[in-house]
């Protein structure tokens, strides 16, 4: 991760990283609402503070939480999550403005 922050301005930079950050409202999962982020996410977060991070992996973090992002000092983190528990997978999406994020939406198919 510390090479990755090294080959960009992480201050204007978007990361796509699949595991969420540890002990936030994007990874809780079934059946016992554990978080299973990865701790060095959130230390790179903490560390770095990207622009914007978009996360996975924690499906149902959504449905547990009702959350679908969460800020990280300057960070904006988010994972959409799914609804698979409920009769037929839906899908969920973030949609946003890059140059302003602000106005960030949450959406269900």
């Amino acid at each position: 991760m510390k090479a990755l922050a090294k080959r960009t301005n992480p201050r204007k930079t978007i990361f796509v990283i699949h595991a969420p950050p540890w002990k936030t409202k994007l990874d809780r999962v079934y059946p016992d609402d554990t978080h299973i982020g990865s701790k060095a996410v959130r230390e790179f977060i903490e560390r770095e503070q990207p622009l914007l991070t978009l996360h996975g992996h924690a499906h149902e973090s959504f449905e547990l939480s009702g959350k679908f992002m969460e800020i990280i000092g300057k960070t904006i983190s988010i994972n959409p999550g799914s609804e698979h528990q409920k009769k037929g997978v839906k899908l969920n999406a973030v949609i946003f403005d890059v140059y302003n994020l602000k106005k960030i939406r949450h959406t269900k198919s």
